[in-house]
């Protein structure tokens, strides 16, 4: 069925509709948040570190890494800090950015590759506020009723 037809399903049941579809629309506030293939959220991948050391330092060493197309930090207190790397077509860079690290004597308490779902991108677009999400996304297309704030799924 789903080879020639589209079927339309609206449902907060994220790991659900993981599982059944194979493209998915997230809408919210009637405006388009997101319309990937699943495929292609999965690739998206980031590496998430927890590093003790000077943030502005470390934050520009991890993008100093090559293939680091993005790097973010915010401070977990005494001293310690979070950071999310994304890399340039989601390349596992995490032995390039170890050895930036401990080359700095930096102490490294977490640093994991974690492969951005659907759930990730729901609180990604539900934690933006209204006006920018009216600003980064184009209206969505009229749908039908009742579908903002809903997952609506294409198989």
């Amino acid at each position: 069925l789903g080879q020639n037809h589209t079927i339309m399903l609206s449902s907060h049941l994220l790991t659900e509709v993981e599982t059944i579809a194979q493209r998915v629309i997230i809408l919210l506030c009637g405006h388009l948040g997101l319309a990937k293939k699943l495929s292609e959220l999965e690739a998206d991948a980031v590496i998430v570190l927890e590093v003790r050391g000077p943030a502005d330092q470390v934050l520009h060493a991890l993008r100093g890494v090559d293939g680091v197309t993005e790097a973010t930090s915010r401070s977990l207190g005494d001293g310690l800090n979070a950071y999310d790397v994304r890399t340039r077509q989601s390349a596992d860079l995490r032995e390039q950015v170890f050895r930036v690290l401990a080359s700095n004597n930096w102490a490294v308490r977490r640093l994991d590759l974690r492969r951005r779902g659907l759930q990730d991108r729901w609180n990604e677009i539900n934690n933006q506020d209204e006006a920018a999400l009216q600003t980064s996304v184009a209206p969505a297309p009229t749908v039908g009723a009742g579908l903002a704030g809903s997952t609506a799924v294409t198989q």
